[in-house]
């Protein structure tokens, strides 16, 4: 079975189609992807006798830059990439004229950078 689920506070996830039932989860389950959940994100479960047997995040997340080093003079969108923190504490590789503050899209699947959000 099926269902949306809403992340709230913690590594617990409660379904929220069916709210007698609590789906459950540790975020292991998701493995790296883990650092792309957010608070109040809708990702589909698959359950099987109540227990939660996989989590799918969306395939996109928009997230905020928290810290990255400073913008680079002159730099365009080639090659060069630089770390960034993300808000969860994950950590990816963003193009170097991207600042601390900024909101940009991230594909869960790979962790890489998509677009700046406008």
């Amino acid at each position: 079975m099926a269902g949306e689920v809403v992340p709230v506070p913690g590594e617990l996830i409660v379904d929220s189609l069916r709210e007698e039932a609590r789906a459950l989860f540790d975020a292991e389950m998701l493995g790296d992807a883990a650092g792309f959940l957010l608070d109040g994100m809708k990702v589909r479960t698959q359950l099987y006798n109540g227990e939660v047997i996989s989590v799918e995040l969306p395939n996109v997340v928009e997230m905020l830059v928290v810290e990255t080093t400073p913008t680079i003079k002159g730099a365009t969108a080639q090659a060069q990439m630089k770390p960034a923190t993300l808000e969860t504490g994950i950590e990816i590789l963003v193009p170097p004229y991207l600042e601390s503050g900024e909101r940009i899209r991230v594909d869960t699947r790979d962790g890489r950078f998509i677009e700046r959000v406008k």
